[in-house]
């Protein structure tokens, strides 16, 4: 059966709440945007991941021009066509000075908020910790460079400087000291535990101003929980006096804790960023939709990604490395770039049973 439905909305949280009451149908299309919304504003999102700071932007009310992609990940990048296909996917940061080749019509001067989570590899005190000596850290050179061509073409058009938002992992004080020297600002710190199910401290570099932390949702595991994927007997496999033991052991949670702060390695038992939960005598790791909801990705969204052809392995790496959105959605509702939200939406075909 299909059944169309027209109707008319200035708020982009409608557009959030109509999604979620329509998911619990099996085969339901997103609620399409418009490619280009002429009287919105126009982003640029580095190292973009699977669109996170997208998905933040609607559920924060604002309105969306032109957004444009830059990732060289060739699952991130199918999951963005999935979820945007109106996205403009650039490739390549350090291809960066081509862009205004392309035929997209790109334009320097028309991006009004540049968003950025830098790789952080090289900055973790988990990795490697090679700072820009690390191909990986030398990036933030090329975000830096997109970012002063930017403010260099504003300014030449009489307008103010991009507003901006970086991310990345909680760092020794040498290399915070080094970053916050490179974007002349210190970062907000904040805590996901603050609005999801799971501990993942970041720093957030930012113009916007007036940016607190948000309020304490009180969530836990039990929160998101679905089920989870039974691990029992590969859990009891593990022999005592391993290291796989010892981290097995140590990553087990029960319902009512917060998860680790997951990573792209996934919820592999013994992996560092695995959380194990308890639920009797029996073990489970949460499954990809879980995982997306640690990060409070869209139902809408993990319902389509779940139908694709990405393999498990894959939307779990894309978890582990995006952004937790609410927490984006939050730094975004303190900017005031809302645009002009007043439009029409159809929302053809949807298909029931």
């Amino acid at each position: 059966m299909k059944i169309n439905i027209e109707f008319n909305t200035d708020s982009l949280e409608d557009i959030k709440r109509v999604r979620d009451i329509l998911s619990v149908f099996d085969r339901v299309a997103p609620l399409p945007l418009p490619a280009h919304n002429t009287n919105g504003i126009n982003v640029l999102s580095l190292f973009n991941g699977m669109s996170c700071g997208m998905m933040a932007l609607e559920s924060s009310g604002i309105s969306v021009g032109k957004y444009y992609s830059s990732e060289i990940d060739k699952y991130a990048n199918i999951a963005t066509g999935i979820l945007y296909p109106e996205i403009v996917q650039m490739g390549d940061v350090t291809k960066w000075r081509e862009w205004g080749n392309k035929e997209h019509g790109f334009d320097m001067s028309e991006i009004d908020l540049l968003i950025a989570g830098f790789p952080c590899q090289a900055w973790s005190m988990a990795g490697n910790q090679g700072g820009d000596d690390d191909p990986r850290g030398a990036l933030v050179h090329d975000l830096i460079a997109i970012w002063e061509a930017i403010n260099k073409s504003r300014l030449e058009c009489g307008k103010s400087e991009v507003k901006f938002m970086f991310e990345n992992v909680k760092m020794k004080k040498e290399f915070l000291h080094f970053i916050n020297n490179l974007f002349k600002v210190e970062p907000i710190n904040i805590n996901s535990s603050l609005v999801s199910a799971q501990n993942r401290e970041r720093c957030y570099w930012t113009n916007i101003k007036g940016v607190e932390q948000p309020e304490d949702k009180n969530l836990c595991i039990n929160d998101i929980w679905g089920g989870g994927i039974d691990i029992t007997d590969r859990f009891n496999l593990k022999r005592e006096g391993t290291l796989a033991f010892s981290k097995s052991r140590s990553s087990v949670r029960t319902l009512r804790d917060k998860s680790k702060c997951l990573t792209a390695g996934g919820q592999n038992i013994s992996n560092s960023g695995a959380t194990n939960v308890k639920i009797g005598d029996r073990y489970y790791m949460p499954s990809v939709r879980e995982s997306m909801r640690l990060q409070t990705v869209p139902g809408w969204c993990i319902d389509k990604l779940l139908s694709s052809d990405i393999s498990n392995t894959q939307l779990n790496k894309m978890a582990g490395n995006g952004w937790t959105v609410d927490v984006i959605e939050h730094i975004f509702r303190s900017s005031g770039l809302t645009g002009n939200k007043n439009r029409t939406l159809k929302f053809d075909e949807c298909l029931l049973g």
